[in-house]
């Protein structure tokens, strides 16, 4: 027996890390912002929280469909859980791009904090629009979830940065 997820399946677990993803760096800016973070800094620690949220994703994954299979993840298996947490390091590249040009001077540290969380924001729009438009096919329903996924994933962003 294996606990292989269907297309439909696996495309809903790569939209849920894309949306994590995006919570987590997006809501890593603020603190970074507050504690006065130069721009390498915010590249160090937005591609080094998303590899390590990567690695622990791919762990985590690997120990659940362990527990389904009732047997240890195959090397075999590895590159598909691999795969289906990337989304989670994709949610890094566009903030560290935007950080990358703040470090060599292309823009303000100030404008590339409003970008990068504003890319998060919109990110979620667009995952939360996309979800409504495949699961429902009306555009009312996409922009719907769009805007909904958009304030929920930013309440969740500013809990997490209060926190901090």
């Amino acid at each position: 027996m294996r606990a292989e997820l269907t297309g439909p399946a696996r495309r809903a677990e790569r939209f849920a890390r894309a949306i994590y993803g995006t919570i987590i760096i997006t809501a890593l800016l603020l603190p970074l912002e507050d504690h006065g973070a130069t721009a390498d800094e915010v590249v160090g620690a937005v591609l080094g929280s998303a590899f390590v949220l990567f690695l622990a994703h791919a762990y985590a994954t690997s120990l659940g469909r362990g527990v389904a299979t009732r047997r240890a993840t195959r090397l075999s298996d590895l590159g598909a859980i691999l795969v289906d947490n990337l989304p989670l390091l994709f949610a890094a590249v566009a903030p560290a791009l935007i950080f990358v040009l703040a470090a060599a001077g292309a823009i303000s540290l100030h404008t590339a904090f409003r970008a990068g969380i504003g890319y998060g924001i919109v990110s979620l729009f667009a995952l939360g629009f996309i979800f409504g438009r495949m699961a429902h096919h009306r555009l009312s329903d996409g922009l719907v979830r769009g805007f909904g996924a958009a304030g929920l994933g930013a309440a969740i962003i500013l809990l997490e940065a209060a926190l901090e």
